[in-house]
């Protein structure tokens, strides 16, 4: 599976309903400054910890948003996090440099 379907996935996935690793067959790699997991088949890894969360207020997006996003009902709590570590694997950069080509 590529790194688009992978993110894809876990975009759409609630881990609170599956096991992503497991799932997907990914590597868990424990975290450094915080306790859930960072994904060892990723590059780079940002570590973070949540300062706020709220639940989307429905009432204020429009209706073509909830209907082509929302269709199910399923809607998103919005986090803000401080960034606490950033680990990239040390060939990083030549990994990222076709993308910017």
């Amino acid at each position: 599976m590529g790194m688009e379907k992978i993110i894809e996935y876990c975009g759409n996935v609630s881990g609170r309903d599956h096991d992503k690793f497991r799932e997907i067959d990914l590597t868990p790699l424990p975290g450094q400054r915080v306790k859930s997991p960072m994904v060892s088949e990723c590059i780079i890894h940002y570590e973070c910890n949540v300062i706020y969360k709220t639940k989307i207020e429905i009432s204020r997006l429009p209706k073509e948003i909830i209907s082509k996003y929302y269709p199910s009902r399923d809607y998103h709590t919005l986090y803000i996090g401080e960034v606490l570590a950033v680990l990239a694997d040390e060939d990083a950069k030549e990994k990222l440099s076709p993308l910017s080509s």
